[in-house]
């Protein structure tokens, strides 16, 4: 679909393609009419409205390996960027696209497609490193600003057009071309400025935080190659137009730089090993496919690859043969979190929940804070049907890490198998929060208040999480008066 290209035209970050809002929303439409300096509040506001919306409808990766992953990749490359001005937060989402997006309020997404076409992690640190400098160097608040300096009739149906094409991909797309058929190639200039920008200082992030400089060329120069002679190309070349001179540019900034060696990541080729096997083509293209790499030593890691085979036969339910390729990883390397957990979805697969747990939880006592321990931990005390078990570990970690959607499934169901209405619609209420759907939290927290009977304490909580819901809600409302 071809509104992607615009949007990106548009708001010179790509932007991820629309998505229809779910219909529990109760997200407000925001306007920006008025609008002459966007304030970092109101990138921050609106960069939370973006992420509710893609909460309720992108399909993002879950899988807390993933996750963690990529958060402590993308801090690392934050820690050496500079103009940073809030938190930064990274995501990946399940579209087998060639794309990456950064927009208002320090928010990075990553398509799978990205980590496993990169060869390395160097590559894919450099597309991140990008799209950060897109957010540090404000390309998308500056634009607007620009914008409405030169058509100020203009910026409001823009962003407008924008969020109703996130509802409505039709519509949407037609008010983008109303809106800017007297100044696309205002915006495609733009745009081109924004991304030597954004290669420029990306370049200086990517060095500083130890990276090989050159992968950022030898990215783009793969994604030219790759696709010269395609006549649509993926999404990630018309949101970030590449030229042999941009590539030239890049290659010849690291080339001014000491050559930087490192070492190849194992957490990197599990990570994409692991997007390859669950998140890409059905188990039976994918294991020929690994068995002849297996074959030929097209690998960078040998136990990556029994890795992925592990995968695949969790995939295909063959659940004792995923059990005896993790036995034998964890032989070799026994505090791998990616083996242990390829072990505890076996086991669980095999209705030997309680034996995953008891197996897992001793790394809980060495790995206190680690979402990979804890959610897989919950995980299957809960599918031993020991909900009490598993409250014993979520309650501490959810007061840590309180925005894990993963973490309130396994809650709400947890709740569900020891009968406590009252937290499990308080739980319910806190997951609604979290896809923006406000109005529908704060019924499911008054079913909440009224299942706790006498607990004045949780009442009171609760009494504040609505009070907290409806400023919120007010916030993003008041955008539009602004």
């Amino acid at each position: 679909m071809k509104h992607k290209g615009i949007i990106a035209a548009l708001l010179s970050v790509a932007m991820v393609s629309p998505l229809p809002v779910a219909a529990n929303s109760d997200l407000p439409q925001i306007g920006t009419a008025g609008l002459s300096v966007l304030s970092l509040e109101k990138e921050e506001l609106l960069g939370e409205l973006y992420t509710y919306q893609l909460r309720a409808q992108a399909p993002m990766v879950r899988d807390p390996l993933v996750t963690e992953y990529i958060q402590a990749l993308g801090h690392r490359l934050v820690s050496h960027a500079d103009n940073v001005n809030y938190p930064f937060d990274f995501m990946v989402l399940n579209v087998n696209e060639l794309n990456a997006f950064a927009y208002f309020g320090g928010h990075v997404a990553i398509f799978t497609k990205i980590i496993t076409e990169a060869d390395d992690e160097d590559e894919l640190a450099s597309v991140m490193a990008h799209e950060i400098s897109h957010v540090t160097q404000r390309h998308l608040a500056r634009k607007m600003e620009e914008s409405q300096k030169s058509m100020p009739l203009t910026i409001a149906s823009i962003v407008g057009s924008i969020l109703v094409g996130i509802a409505n991909p039709e519509l949407g797309m037609a008010g983008l071309q109303a809106s800017i058929a007297a100044n696309q190639q205002f915006s495609i200039n733009y745009t081109r400025s924004n991304e030597a920008e954004a290669d420029r200082v990306g370049f200086n992030t990517l060095y500083h935080s130890g990276f090989d400089p050159m992968a950022m060329a030898d990215f783009f120069q793969k994604l030219v190659d790759q696709y010269r002679f395609v006549s649509k190309p993926p999404e990630f070349l018309l949101d970030h137009p590449l030229s042999e001179t941009r590539v030239a540019q890049a290659r010849t900034r690291a080339m001014q730089l000491p050559k930087v060696i490192r070492k190849p990541s194992l957490d990197f080729e599990l990570v994409k090993m692991l997007l390859r096997t669950q998140y890409g083509d059905p188990p039976d293209k994918v294991k020929p496919r690994l068995e002849n790499e297996l074959k030929n030593h097209e690998y960078v890691f040998e136990e990556a690859i029994h890795y992925g085979l592990g995968q695949v036969a969790l995939m295909s339910d063959d659940y004792q043969g995923a059990l005896d390729i993790a036995n034998k990883l964890l032989k070799a390397s026994p505090h791998s979190l990616y083996y242990k957990s390829l072990k505890v979805d076996a086991l669980i697969g095999l209705d030997r929940g309680e034996e995953a747990a008891r197996f897992l939880a001793p790394e809980a006592e060495i790995r206190p804070n680690s979402p990979v321990v804890a959610l897989n931990l919950a995980n299957a005390w809960v599918r031993a049907d020991k909900g009490s078990e598993a409250i014993k570990v979520l309650e501490p970690y959810l007061y840590i890490h309180p925005d894990d959607s993963l973490a309130m499934d396994l809650m709400i169901q947890a709740q569900a198998q020891v009968k406590d209405v009252g937290e499990r619609e308080a739980w319910q209420a806190e997951k609604l929060a979290y896809l923006g759907a406000f109005d529908r939290a704060i019924g499911h927290f008054n079913n909440a208040y009224k299942a706790l009977g006498d607990n004045v304490i949780e009442q009171r909580r609760i009494e504040g999480r609505i009070a907290q819901l409806r400023a919120k809600k007010a916030r993003f409302e008041a955008l539009q008066r602004r």
